[in-house]
């Protein structure tokens, strides 16, 4: 009897650790987890998707085919967020889905890497859901689970319901079209001059070509002589900020790309950002360059406009295809030409940021030859996040962030370089920005030593060339909105009907409340502190959302 009692018990303990070695197997895999991310902000994150996906796997062991197709579609889910945080260290955002057309400007190794994390990701999930059909949970077993899956949502701990926000975010922004009237209200924000009066400190660009570089996400903290870390990154754009004008204390109005090159030139929040070419999530239909035209053609008043009935000539260069929607919607703006790719080489994705200077001293040259004052805005994309593919790598190679913008720092010096020897040189002043921050990925994080969580930081805004000061100004926590009023304050145009919600950052009278205000779609962000916040006051956020209806 006592022999065959052990036995018995022995047959019920391995019965026990069949039935529950699928939360085992989830039990091990979150220690591993806690072992490989220890100390890292993402850590939650991760174990949040091993136990939405382990509670899922229990509840829906069924061998019912609508509850596999249910876990298939679900698992798919959780692996995209699981990419995501592996690649940005959040969670899926709409900002994200809205750029996913973008994909293609990441490099081959990154690409590869989150395909990967996708594919491990789904076999994992499987794995637990075949593990938790054979163990064969009995009806009491999956209540419970889907009690603790109740309680995970009304915690909203659960990556599925952050999943399901972002595309409902996203899939908001692709429908949204400005109206096609101008609001009665929207007289609140028309003024009749650019910027008010203001010392421009010893400065003048009155007749000279302005080329202005949209670098792709650089936050000040990334060159050198701010962060202090002595990494020798950034030696270029060093002496930029040791001979030019540099404003301090500035910060990105809104991210990403779309509305931060389009809301700087026009000095105006926008809600719509990028667009699939050719979704395939059955969330919207395909993005036409009419569509483009009709959301963002002539509703507001932009910097080439201005500068175009000035007796500028206006041109802006991009890294990217010359059929793309990025070029199509600056070149609603009123430049006189936006060039892409296929002006310089054969068709491609993008422009790596060796041939976008390459282009450019070839644009400087040929407009400098025409005798007429020209404005020329540039975006190299080469430090975008993800990118792998870098023509100089800096020292070991083994930082691919490091790589990135050591090797924008290398291709901006060599310009530098050939334009202060070229017949340009005397008539050209060049103005470094970015169209938004560093996103705050945990590999940025980590390599420049920040914990920076918003995608809204200091950006560099310096002005060099030959008769500009040496300088540091304040610009007082203000933010990009403040580009085209100053530049046009240093240019002397004042005069002339405007939506423009920045002020000069030489002006001392103009007060606006947006100068401190960031919109990033529904987030928004104040700067006026020094230390970005996300706030929710009505006012402001009804006067943002009237605003988006009128810039699209």
């Amino acid at each position: 009897m006592c022999a065959t009692s052990g036995s018995d018990n022995r047959t019920n303990w391995r019965s026990h650790a069949l039935r529950y070695r699928c939360v085992f197997i989830a039990l091990v895999t979150a220690a591993i987890a806690l072992i490989f991310t220890r100390g890292a902000e993402s850590a939650p994150l991760w174990l949040h998707i091993l136990l939405e996906a382990t509670l899922l796997a229990v509840i829906l062991s069924s061998s019912r085919m609508i509850w596999r197709l249910l876990f298939l579609l679900l698992s798919i889910a959780l692996s995209l967020q699981s990419a995501s945080v592996l690649l940005t260290g959040h969670l899926l955002s709409s900002l994200v889905i809205a750029n996913i057309d973008g994909y293609q400007w990441l490099g081959t190794r990154t690409l590869t890497v989150l395909a990967t994390a996708f594919v491990f990701s789904n076999l994992f999930n499987f794995a637990l859901y075949f593990t938790s059909r054979a163990s064969g949970f009995g009806s009491k077993t999956r209540i419970t689970a889907a009690i603790l899956y109740a309680a995970t949502i009304i915690l909203q701990v659960t990556p599925l319901g952050s999943f399901a926000k972002s595309v409902a975010a996203a899939d908001r922004e692709y429908a949204f079209l400005p109206k096609r009237k101008l609001d009665p209200r929207a007289t609140k924000f028309m003024k009749d001059s650019y910027w008010t009066d203001g010392d421009t400190r010893g400065l003048s660009l009155k007749g000279k070509n302005i080329i202005v570089i949209f670098t792709e996400g650089l936050s000040s903290r990334v060159i050198d002589t701010e962060n202090s870390l002595g990494l020798d990154l950034t030696p270029n754009m060093d002496k930029l900020v040791a001979r030019g004008t540099t404003f301090e204390n500035y910060f990105n109005h809104t991210a990403a790309t779309y509305r931060g090159l389009r809301g700087q030139l026009t000095s105006f929040y926008q809600y719509r950002d990028a667009f699939l070419p050719n979704p395939k999530f059955g969330m919207e239909q395909e993005m036409k360059l009419s569509d483009v035209d009709e959301a963002f053609g002539g509703r507001l008043v932009s910097l080439p406009h201005i500068l175009g009935t000035s007796g500028y000539s206006t041109y802006f260069l991009t890294s990217a295809p010359t059929d793309s929607t990025l070029n199509r919607m600056l070149s609603d703006m009123g430049f006189d030409k936006v060039f892409g790719v296929e002006d310089f080489y054969e068709p491609s994705a993008m422009m790596s940021d060796l041939q976008t200077f390459d282009a450019l001293r070839t644009l400087t040259a040929r407009f400098q030859s025409a005798g007429k004052p020209f404005f020329l805005g540039v975006y190299p994309s080469g430090t975008h996040l993800g990118m792998t593919n870098c023509d100089v790598e800096y020292r070991t190679g083994s930082n691919q962030l490091y790589n990135q913008f050591y090797n924008y720092d290398q291709q901006l010096g060599k310009f530098i370089d050939w334009l202060s020897v070229s017949p340009a040189a005397k008539d050209t002043v060049i103005v470094l920005t970015a169209d938004h921050a560093t996103y705050p990925s945990p590999a940025y994080k980590k390599s420049f030593r920040t914990d920076i969580d918003l995608f809204v930081d200091r950006i560099p805004l310096i002005i060099y060339g030959e008769g500009v000061k040496s300088q540091k100004l304040d610009a007082r926590n203000g933010n990009s909105l403040s580009l085209a009023p100053t530049l046009l304050h240093l240019l002397g145009i004042r005069k002339g009907v405007n939506f423009f919600l920045g002020c000069s950052l030489f002006s001392t009278s103009c007060e606006s409340p947006y100068s401190h205000i960031s919109a990033i779609g529904e987030d928004i962000i104040d700067t006026s502190s020094g230390t970005p916040r996300v706030i929710s006051n009505h006012h402001i956020t009804h006067d943002i959302h009237m605003m988006y209806d009128i810039g699209g």
